[in-house]
């Protein structure tokens, strides 16, 4: 799914065509009747950057070919205070069929301007992204507060306060498909970030962005290529890669073999057992900290305090291990998410 951020759009399912009048100087139709603004979302707020004289014809233009060449496109337009187009909605057939199959997590890019030095920025970067426990993230934030001297500074006071809506030590058990590693990730934005400055036209971002989605759709289809004719490498005989193997695309299997390889140094500390509930304290030979992992007998459930499953669908290393100790050789199915699978399509 695509759109110009500016602000909040509303569900595009609640969008309906309807019949439209006749247009005024500042609002977007076509000569079928379809309205493509949905006026109740309108923005309280004025947008920061007017459109150029001509934008939106030439925008409304692009738009009703496109849809004229794919009766399946589709769009919709969210206006400001003032009636300026302010966010763009469009999806075309392939994007929604995308958001059946993958749409339990969708990213939200939200571009902030950060001004400071390079090492603040990452600094701040890591304090978003790289601490999955809460101790740890806040005596990061700390150090940086010290290192910078930023103790008095308000911007930070009110985000550090409203942490648990963005840290991702407070969000694990949120379901994620880890896309902090596609936040992370440059080459989207890099290809992009000529045509997003505010001088830009905003028709340029479009076709742009367009030729981006094609080209990913075609590194899809080299993948589902190259995914049927050659299998990962097992690291040894293991029925548990085996079976995972067959059943995971690639890049998850590799993930999944990195997560038994690490499972192979993990000692199980403790096991205290409560009716058909077992719970096992873990940890990586040589190292102090523990994690918990409970099974649960009754529904052959198994749950790790690192919440790894819980925000990226793949089980960790501490709970392979405890699957391991009780003799549990191929991995339960309910532990196999779709979206990973090489049939995520079917």
């Amino acid at each position: 799914m695509c759109r110009v951020v500016e602000g909040d759009v509303q569900d595009v399912s609640k969008v309906q065509p309807k019949p439209t009048p006749e247009l005024s100087h500042n609002s977007v139709g076509d000569d079928h009747g379809y309205n493509a603004i949905y006026y109740k979302s309108k923005l309280p707020s004025k947008c920061t950057r007017s459109m150029k004289v001509g934008e939106v014809e030439r925008i409304q233009h692009y738009l009703q070919s496109k849809q004229l060449k794919n009766p399946s496109f589709i769009y919709a337009m969210q206006l400001d205070a003032e009636d300026q187009i302010s966010n763009i909605f469009w999806a075309d057939a392939k994007m929604m069929v995308d958001y059946i199959d993958f749409g339990d997590v969708v990213l939200r890019q939200l571009n902030h301007r950060f001004v400071g030095s390079d090492s603040f920025i990452n600094d701040l970067c890591s304090c978003f992204f790289d601490h999955e426990e809460e101790e740890d993230f806040v005596n990061a934030w700390k150090v940086m507060l010290d290192v910078y001297g930023l103790w008095e500074n308000e911007w930070l006071d009110k985000i550090f306060k409203d942490r648990e809506k963005w840290a991702l030590a407070y969000r694990r058990h949120i379901f994620c498909a880890d896309v902090k590693a596609a936040q992370l990730h440059e080459d989207f934005t890099a290809n992009l970030r000529k045509y997003l400055k505010s001088d830009s036209d905003v028709l340029s971002f479009f076709k742009h962005l367009g030729k981006t989605v094609n080209d990913w759709h075609y590194k899809e289809l080299e993948a589902n290529y190259d995914m049927n004719q050659h299998m990962p490498r097992l690291m040894g005989d293991v029925i548990l890669l085996k079976h995972v193997r067959d059943v995971y695309t690639p890049k998850i299997f590799e993930l999944f073999q990195q997560e038994y390889e690490t499972c192979l140094n993990i000692v199980v500390n403790q096991c205290t057992e409560n009716g058909s509930l077992f719970e096992y304290k873990v940890s990586i030979y040589g190292q102090l900290r523990e994690f918990v992992v409970t099974y649960n007998l009754s529904d052959e459930t198994v749950a790790c305090n690192c919440m790894k499953f819980e925000f990226m669908g793949v089980l960790c290393s501490h709970a392979l291990k405890v699957l391991d100790y009780r003799n549990i050789k191929v991995l339960p199915s309910h532990y196999i998410l779709k979206r990973w699978t090489r049939d995520a399509r079917v």
